[in-house]
């Protein structure tokens, strides 16, 4: 059996919307992608949505999906949790933003509920300068 493969960048985290059939990706940068996975020895690129900033996680409830983004201009913004809704299937496969909810600093680590009413994300805040007085 030959291998397929596909050249998503810096691919780091991976959540399967198994209701549609595709992979959503986070590309280590601001790409999230969409692979189609309706045959998985044949992975497809459906298309890669340029996001506001610099994606930190990706999960995926049924037809809701939720990135991470971290803060635009410095490790010390808040970041975003910005909603997405799938709709299609495999290759026709589309997703709409539907909104967002400004969060703490660097997002990370998303997961929703059993049933996808909430949402939880760990925020990294990581040590600046200012937090040493420097």
């Amino acid at each position: 059996m030959a291998t397929v493969s596909i050249d998503l960048g810096g691919a780091e985290i991976v959540s399967y919307a198994a209701d549609h059939k595709v992979a959503l990706v986070i590309t280590g940068g601001n790409q999230l992608a969409v692979v189609n996975l309706s045959n998985p020895s044949s992975p497809k690129l459906v298309k890669s949505y340029t996001l506001d900033g610099d994606a930190q996680s990706v999960t995926v409830n049924g037809d809701l999906a939720a990135v991470a983004i971290a803060g635009k201009e410095s490790r010390e913004d808040a970041g975003l949790v910005v909603f997405y809704k799938l709709s299609g299937n495999g290759s026709s496969t589309k997703i709409r933003n539907i909104g967002n909810v400004v969060v703490g600093t660097l997002p990370d680590s998303l997961s929703f509920n059993a049933d996808g009413t909430k949402i939880v994300v760990a925020n990294e805040a990581e040590l600046t300068t200012r937090d040493h007085n420097c």
